[in-house]
């Protein structure tokens, strides 16, 4: 006959043999193993007080067999009175069942003192550990939640948090200056980005929105020199010079469709998207122009013109960053920032986060 912890070592290399995108990270705790006959029936309880005593110190989810239990018959009642399928409770379901860590634990007397032991297996080894004590039967209930809370600080999940917010801004400036024999140039273009993404959770793909808008100004100069001019008597020597005003603000943005991946190692957590999307534009262009031709000032003269269409070119937007990641906090938020160059362009790339933890 198999013991106990021979069907979970069985169970556990079974889950470690599934395809790695069905696998949840959480942990499943199974029920104790009671070597003592007066607390047979307190098995259900003394299982909750180790479930809570996980959850308050570990960063994965943690499922016992009544959550699964509970979460199966709710969605069964849902579907019987209409209400369809409930995304949430699918995922819930996935996770319980495709957990990647067990927790075997029995409760034990040695002389006078009840002896707890819990352990973590992940695929068919043991990886962690705890022990606590207690003499009087309330002392082993309290020992029962110090065993699971022991145990939670020394598993963390690396799956990425459920659900929140990412905020990305790009700022970026070119300048430009030219000068030939008789003109100047400078050009300043300012652009910026702001996308915001919506991380759902689940098999659910993050779903987005891109601002943008890109400012050009470009000032050109004809520097003064003399011309020959009309005049009475025949031509004269006159100034001419002139000074033209561009400005273009290329506007737009859109729904986008990001790509984001979410990884929790240890005390990090790597951060990395990429959105690449054709997003609708509208493009404004004023020329003003002004000078002095043969000694009389002309202008100034305006023309404006508008383009309205979808970029033909790809708008990309990226980010790969790792940051602090403290398990003992109910939301993980921040901000970071880096330096952009490309192009000629400078300018910083600031990454703002708000992410709700890999377990609830």
């Amino acid at each position: 006959m198999t013991s106990r912890i021979g069907r979970v070592v069985l169970w556990a290399a079974l889950l470690a043999a599934a395809p790695a995108a069905a696998r949840a990270q959480g942990i499943l705790v199974t029920d104790p193993t009671i070597d003592v006959p007066s607390l047979a029936g307190s098995g259900e309880i003394l299982l909750d007080r180790l479930a809570v005593g996980l959850s308050q110190t570990t960063t994965c989810r943690v499922f016992t067999r009544n959550d699964a239990r509970d979460l199966a018959r709710f969605e069964q009642l849902r579907q019987q009175l209409g209400a369809g399928e409930s995304a949430t409770l699918a995922d819930d379901l996935v996770s319980v069942l495709g957990s990647d860590t067990l927790i075997a634990w029995k409760i034990g007397k040695v002389g006078g003192t009840y002896v707890v032991i819990a352990r973590a297996f992940r695929g068919a080894s043991a990886f962690a550990s705890a022990q606590a004590r207690g003499i009087t039967v309330p002392e082993m209930i309290r020992a029962v939640g110090q065993a699971g809370a022991d145990l939670g600080k020394q598993i963390t999940c690396g799956g990425r948090p459920e659900v929140g917010t990412l905020t990305l801004e790009i700022v970026m400036e070119l300048k430009q200056h030219n000068e030939t024999v008789g003109t100047i140039s400078d050009l300043v273009t300012t652009a910026t980005r702001r996308d915001t993404i919506d991380v759902r959770g689940g098999f659910r793909a993050p779903v987005g929105k891109a601002e943008f808008r890109e400012l050009s100004k470009l000032v050109t100069i004809g520097k003064e020199s003399l011309s020959q001019c009309p005049a009475p008597g025949g031509y004269k020597d006159l100034p001419s010079s002139s000074r033209s005003d561009t400005t273009i603000d290329t506007h737009g943005g859109g729904d986008t469709e990001p790509s984001v991946d979410i990884t929790v190692d240890g005390a990090e957590m790597h951060l990395e998207g990429l959105i690449s999307d054709a997003l609708k534009s509208l493009s404004e262009q004023t020329d003003v122009t002004r000078g002095v031709s043969c000694g009389k000032p002309f202008g100034p003269d305006t023309e404006k013109s508008t383009t309205d269409a979808r970029s033909s070119a790809v708008d990309r937007a990226a980010f790969d960053v790792t940051v602090p990641f403290d398990k003992s906090l109910a939301q993980q938020s921040g901000s970071t920032s880096w330096p952009i160059e490309i192009n000629g362009f400078k300018g910083t790339g600031t990454l703002t986060w708000r992410l709700g933890p890999a377990v609830r």
